[in-house]
Order: structure tokens, then C-alpha cells, then sequence
């Protein structure tokens, strides 16, 4: 699996940061996390089409993570001409964001002939071409829809995208602390200060990533680093990582 942060901001771009979106490809498949980054600029100085996302899955429906969902629907109906499937974390975002398609010209039928839109619940939600993803729910929204997403491969690697979280990490996945991970990404706008923060603590894995955080945050987090089970990297946009 090689995985490509887009994204690494929190709440709004700052300077070399946009907002959060990941990318992951499997045996050739091309995914997404999270939407708000400038996908479509990004992709295109890739390399790569939109009709070779297979699909998009969504944390929340923060503009910070959401935001481009209603340019991708434009450019697969106009110019990509390809298809995909996004998994929306509310039922209840769907038909306002076709509601803002048609506001914009675009026809209901054909959206939903280039997007599948499916609703994220709990548990696995995807288990095609040697990927399986899983829904965790999070508290991040308070009472709406957040969810972490745990992905596996045919190949014996597991990573888990945290997405927010609540403030202190109340809602950390506690699958963390039961299974082997290669990888965890964790969004980190919302860390508590010592002695409060205990999430990484006991994780069992190989390898953190730092996202969704800002240049303020650096320090701090640098401080709390012996409070750390394994290695960490802050991320930074463009960065790239194979396990």
C-alpha cells in the first residue's frame, strides 16, 4: 500500500498546507480519504484522473474535510466521464449535495450516473480488490456522524485513519490497542496537554503519522513525544509512505 498526504492542515489551509485529504493505492486501485483538499488541481499535477479513484470514503462533513465533493461531482459529469462510489458519513448530507449540483446546472440523473453515493455505518464497508475498510465511529461532531477508518490488505498490512477526534481523544479507537497496526494516521488538531494526553501511549503500532495539525501545534507536540509508543512523523503535503 503506498499512501500520499494531499492535505495536512487543520480547519483552514495555512502556508503549504491545504486541507485534509489522503490518497492510498492497492493493486492498483486509487482511494481517497477526505475531500478538502484541492483534489482535482492535485490529482491532475499527479498524473492521475478522476476516473481512476475507485472511491471516496468521508470521515465528516466539515468543509474542511468535505469541501470539494461538489467540484468532483461537476468533473465526473462534464469532463472525466468515469465513475466511482463515495461513501457519505450522513445519509442526511446526500440530497442537499445534489440539491447544490442542480443549483449549479447540473442534472440529478446524471450525477447519479457517474457517483454511487453510499452511507458509512459501522463496521465494514468496502471488501473489494484486496482492501477492506471498516467504520469506527467518533465523537468528533457530537451527536452527528464521525467516523475513524480502519483499512487491511490482501497483503497482511493494517493502517488506521483516526479522522478527528473529540478534544483529549476521549474517542480514540480502542482497536488500537487490540490489534498489530503497520500505520496509524492520526488527525491531531485536538491533542490535550500533559497530563491529560494518553492516546498514543499504548498503540500498538509500528509507525505514526501526524496530520490535520498546524505549524503551532509542532512544538507542542514535540514535547509529548516521550508519551509515544512507537515513532512518529509530522506530516507535510506531498509526503509519501509504502508499507
Amino acid at each position: 500500500m503506498k499512501i500520499k498526504f494531499l492535505g495536512t492542515s487543520h480547519g483552514r489551509a495555512e502556508v503549504n498546507r491545504y486541507c485534509t485529504s489522503y490518497m492510498f493505492e492497492h493493486n492498483g486501485k486509487n482511494y481517497l480519504i477526505d475531500v478538502g483538499a484541492p483534489v482535482e488541481y492535485l490529482l491532475t499535477n499527479m498524473g492521475l484522473t478522476l476516473d481512476k479513484v475507485t472511491a471516496y470514503f468521508i470521515t465528516h462533513m466539515h468543509c474542511d474535510h468535505a469541501s470539494e465533493l461538489p467540484t468532483l461531482i461537476k468533473n465526473y459529469v462534464h469532463y472525466n466521464k468515469g465513475k466511482t462510489t463515495i461513501y457519505m458519513p450522513d445519509k442526511n448530507a446526500i440530497d442537499p449535495l445534489l440539491n447544490w449540483s442542480q443549483a449549479m446546472g447540473e442534472d440529478k440523473e446524471a450525477v447519479l450516473e457517474h457517483i454511487t453515493f453510499k452511507t458509512v455505518n459501522e463496521g465494514v464497508i468496502y471488501n473489494e480488490n484486496g482492501i477492506t475498510v471498516t467504520a469506527i465511529k467518533n465523537d468528533h461532531l457530537l451527536g452527528l456522524p464521525s467516523f475513524s477508518f480502519m483499512i487491511e490488505t490482501d497483503d497482511y498490512k493494517r493502517v488506521l485513519f483516526t479522522g478527528d477526534l473529540a478534544t483529549n481523544h476521549r474517542d480514540f479507537p480502542k482497536i488500537a490497542y487490540e490489534k498489530e497496526f503497520d500505520l496509524i494516521v492520526s488527525e491531531f488538531a485536538h491533542f490535550a496537554d500533559e497530563p491529560e494526553f494518553n492516546s498514543m501511549k499504548n498503540v500498538k503500532s509500528k509507525q505514526i503519522i501526524l496530520a490535520h495539525l498546524g505549524a503551532k501545534h509542532i512544538a507542542k507536540i514535540n514535547e509529548l513525544k516521550p508519551l509515544f509508543a512507537c515513532p512518529y512523523i509530522i506530516a507535510s503535503d506531498g509526503l509519501e509512505y509504502t508499507l
